[in-house]
This record gives C-alpha cells, structure tokens and sequence, in this order.
C-alpha cells in the first residue's frame, strides 16, 4: 500500500522521488532535496493544528494521514511528540484517501 501511495505523489509531482531496488528502495536526488522541506512543512503544519485546538493544555491529540505520510514522516517524530506531550493523548488514523480540505 505504502508504494502505491508513493507512485501516487509521483505521479502528483511528475517527478521519481524514489529509485526502487530489490531491497526497498532510496530518495532520489530530487527526493533528498525536498524532503527536510516537507518535514518543516508537516511540523508547522503541526503547531497551527495545535493553536487551533486550544494551544497548550489541550489534553488529546488527533491525526490523520495517509499510511505513508504515518510511516515515512510521523514514525520518526512520534516518539519526540510523546515525550515533548506527555499529558497528551495522541491518536492516530491511518487514512486510504486524503483527509477532507478545509
């Protein structure tokens, strides 16, 4: 499921951002120069869902994602959000489709 997902942003940006291998696969030169621009996008993407809910002091946490956007991305930063969030509640769905727009 996480390749198609790939394919489809690909497919999105008219660019291979990974070069398949039989072991997996690798950021392609493109792919490694957007990524940290993405993170940075995604983590303030973060802290305005979070001033919108109230900022600190807000006690549970949802997010939604596409399942490579929870594994490629959110899997690496989990474990910093839990800690910086201890009192928070974090719950976190795994979407087939992109969430709604607002």
């Amino acid at each position: 499921m996480v390749a198609q997902h790939i394919k489809t942003l690909e497919s999105w940006a008219g660019s291979t951002l990974f070069e398949r291998m039989s072991q997996g696969g690798r950021l392609t030169t493109l792919g490694n120069a957007v990524v940290e621009d993405f993170g940075d996008a995604f983590d303030q993407f973060g802290e305005a869902v979070i001033k919108l809910r109230g900022g600190p002091g807000s006690r549970q946490e949802r997010i939604a994602v596409l399942p490579s956007i929870a594994q490629l991305w959110l899997s690496h930063r989990l474990p910093g959000l839990r800690e910086i969030e201890a009192d928070t509640t974090i719950s976190i769905t795994a979407l087939d489709r992109a969430p709604n727009r607002l």
